[in-house]
């Protein structure tokens, strides 16, 4: 089973996210804040990401950094949520290098669709069977 990390402050919203994917076939993993976040994806290591950019502490885009830069989640698909489609907002979540983008308030549908995309495309490399 895929493992999906929310990382979003508004319960709300969350519970909203973490919902639709459990419903969806995922297992979903969360964190209320971009620092919890990056502590998850190192000790969890999810198949995909979604974080919003607005976070109290490191901010999404401070999240998606750290994780680039390791060898250990560099390749984790990441899906930004932005701000009420900002376009200097999405501008960032691209040039951040993110996978995706979705702007709030965005439709659940579109959220499933853009992890599935992520999710099927992701290159699962070999590993070694003892």
């Amino acid at each position: 089973m895929k493992v999906v990390l929310v990382i979003e402050e508004d319960e709300q919203m969350r519970e909203n996210i973490m919902e639709i994917l459990e419903l969806s076939g995922y297992h979903v993993e969360s964190a209320l804040d971009g620092l919890e976040g990056l502590q998850k994806i190192f000790t969890v290591l999810p198949d995909l990401v979604i974080c919003n950019v607005v976070l109290p502490g490191i901010l999404g885009y401070e999240v998606l950094e750290s994780v680039r830069m390791s060898p250990k989640s560099s390749e984790i698909p990441f899906i930004l949520l932005t701000p009420d489609g900002d376009g200097e907002e999405i501008i960032k979540s691209i040039s951040a290098g993110a996978d995706n983008y979705l702007s709030i308030p965005f439709e659940y549908s579109h959220l499933v669709d853009a992890v599935e995309r992520h999710l099927q495309s992701q290159h699962v490399p070999m590993r070694k069977v003892s």
